[in-house]
């Protein structure tokens, strides 16, 4: 057929997918079915943080206790009343508690202004 564009066949889709799943494992991240249990806190000495004054939502809504909406109300909050001085700082956001700070501290840096 003249013109047509042909469809990638599924192996072309499902070797895509295993291309995405590497990069993401290789990058840090663990993908979560549900029921599956919340990833323990990285290791002291892990080179691997998010800065909660830099992060998008999405790289906040990856980390214990958190998610999208969670995020997004941590981004919101930090546009509207500055940037977090701590990580404890995140109790200032509705709906995150001591319980969520504790969950998500050690996944936290947190930049001082002038990248100090």
């Amino acid at each position: 057929m003249r013109g047509a564009v042909e469809r990638p066949g599924l192996h072309v889709r499902m070797a895509e997918g295993l291309l995405l799943a590497g990069v993401l494992v290789a990058a840090g991240f663990r993908l979560l079915a549900p029921g599956d249990p919340e990833p323990a806190p990285p290791a002291a000495g892990v080179l691997c943080r998010v800065d909660l004054n830099r992060a998008p939502w999405f790289e906040l809504a990856c980390l214990p206790g958190l998610g999208p909406t969670r995020a997004k109300e941590i981004v919101r909050d930090r546009e509207e009343r500055g940037p977090f001085a701590t990580p404890e700082d995140l109790d200032r956001v509705p709906g995150i508690g001591p319980a969520t700070v504790a969950a998500v501290r050690d996944w936290l840096t947190v930049e001082r202004a002038g990248g100090e």
